[in-house]
């Protein structure tokens, strides 16, 4: 059973960004770049600015860009930006150092989550209601993506890092804990293969969306131990998916009387949907280079000296959207009634 197509969730949902992500590790497996590949500035502009940074603005859509759903809930959607601002702010003046280690574990619980979030709906979309079912889904995404993280945390410092080194907690985790914690990995792995074959029914969406959640955790993380490696399966199987999804359902809003003209202007073709988000992810990526990093002058040029102050105020408000879309995520996904006509512009049109 698929989202919306077998061609759109084959290409852009389940398995297209992971096996682009594999392919682009091709060149290390055959030794022709080296494992420990720092990301060009060519992958930084593909992968960081046109993904990632991108994918982040898409809320846009499901949210700021439709004045009915504004309304609808106005203290959620205008207090979690002033709330991550102000959080952000208060600790990156405690301590940077803090600040970011926050950000990151932040992070990892919303990368993880979109996984769960992503099988879910599968799941919902199959019709399947069992709660062992859903348990196990569950813990074969937590296994297959927590302990990658985990054996990450026993190897540091490893030569990529989420945001800055250093921002993970180095012993946390003994290294002389992964004997068990492979079991565990194998167990669970073969624990929900078993439940597959015994359903004797395809799901291939979700079935494909777990596979590609462990072989690119699995090889981002710890097979390899390269920055571009790290990039590319953290960034494409996150990024592509979210965007895609949101595509999908903005195009079942603007077929309902009430949705806005902008809405409809946007979603026309591709090129304006996403360019929007490229367009302000390259605004953002500008700001942060020019006030905070300093870095990829070739794509925004050079800045001059900067008062040593300024990062304490930009690092926090550069911050809002990025904290704010992981904040929101844990509400405008939900099939509980809280979210009304999302089901239906999830499945309205899947075949």
């Amino acid at each position: 059973m698929w989202l919306v197509s077998a061609r759109y969730d084959l290409t852009l949902l389940a398995l297209g960004p992971a096996l682009l992500a594999l392919l682009l590790l091709l060149p290390i497996a055959l030794g022709v770049w080296p494992a420990d590949l720092d990301a060009p500035l060519w992958a930084y502009a593909l992968f960081i600015l046109g993904v990632d940074v991108a994918h982040v603005w898409a809320t846009l859509y499901r949210v700021y860009l439709d004045p009915a759903e504004l309304r609808r809930r106005r203290a959620l959607y205008l207090g979690v930006p002033l709330a991550t601002w102000f959080a952000s702010q208060v600790l990156y003046l405690a301590h940077p150092a803090w600040f970011w280690t926050v950000l990151a574990y932040l992070a990892v619980y919303h990368f993880i989550r979109q996984q769960m979030g992503m099988v879910a709906l599968y799941r919902a979309r199959g019709g399947t209601r069992s709660t062992r079912a859903r348990r196990l889904d569950d813990l074969a995404v937590l296994t297959g993506t927590l302990v990658p993280v985990l054996y990450w945390h026993a190897h540091l410092p490893r030569r990529f890092s989420w945001f800055i080194q250093g921002d993970f907690i180095g012993g946390l985790v003994p290294v002389d804990a992964f004997p068990a914690l492979w079991l565990l990995y194998g167990g669970v792995a073969a624990a929900w293969l078993v439940a597959r074959v015994r359903e004797r029914v395809l799901h291939p969406g979700r079935d494909l969306t777990m596979l590609s959640t462990w072989l690119c955790w699995g090889v981002g993380i710890v097979v390899l131990d390269g920055d571009f490696a790290f990039l590319v399966t953290n960034v494409l199987l996150h990024g592509v998916p979210y965007v895609a999804l949101v595509g999908h359902v903005t195009r079942g809003r603007v077929t309902e009387p009430d949705a806005p003209q902008l809405l409809r202007r946007l979603t026309g073709n591709a090129l304006p949907f996403v360019g929007l988000l490229v367009v302000l992810a390259f605004v953002e990526e500008w700001t942060w280079n020019r006030t905070v990093w300093h870095e990829h002058a070739a794509l925004f040029g050079s800045s001059g000296p900067m008062p040593a102050w300024l990062p304490e105020l930009m690092v926090p408000l550069l911050t809002v959207p990025q904290a704010a879309h992981y904040v929101l995520d844990g509400f405008i996904w939900r099939l509980d009634g809280s979210n009304p006509g999302l089901r239906e512009r999830l499945f309205g049109t899947a075949t």
